[in-house]
């Protein structure tokens, strides 16, 4: 028999629901037929409504998705400030970034938002915070292009 060619869908978390409180109630191939979805996919939904929590919002099925911010205010002064820095044309290394989020960090406004205890997990999120900055930084270097690079005339 012939597979045939159904055209790409996406869908919601709530119809995924509807799907799956379906098939609780009536079966695998019985919902797939309602809904004309296919049953493998009605079978992956079933698997992960599971996993499903009210996290996610209604368009995406991705929970927890990214890196959670442990110290927000202070990243987000830190990364002011790195911008800064760039902007200016200085050179920003992990060596600075690490000292002054330490400086961040050890005021006073900071350490009474932040317990201040916990020096391994600062490192870990700066090590973090470095690669995003990095990863951006390198799409902004991909946009552009040195055409003289491609001179072979000769």
């Amino acid at each position: 028999m012939p597979k045939v060619k159904r055209q790409r869908n996406s869908y919601s978390i709530e119809q995924k629901k509807i799907v799956v409180t379906y098939t609780t109630q009536h079966g695998r191939n019985a919902a797939s037929r309602h809904f004309e979805i296919d049953k493998t996919m009605v079978g992956c939904w079933i698997k992960a409504s599971e996993t499903w929590t009210n996290k996610i919002n209604d368009k995406n099925m991705q929970v927890d998705f990214g890196r959670k911010a442990f110290y927000l205010e202070a990243e987000k002064e830190l990364y002011n400030w790195v911008l800064e820095q760039r902007k200016k044309g200085l050179a920003v290394i992990f060596v600075t970034i690490r000292i002054s989020m330490n400086e961040i960090l050890d005021r006073t406004d900071m350490v009474a938002l932040y317990d201040g205890s916990e020096d391994d997990a600062i490192y870990k999120e700066i090590d973090e915070f470095l690669r995003e900055i990095e990863n951006e930084r390198e799409e902004e270097e991909l946009e552009i292009v040195d055409m003289d690079d491609n001179d072979d005339s000769e």
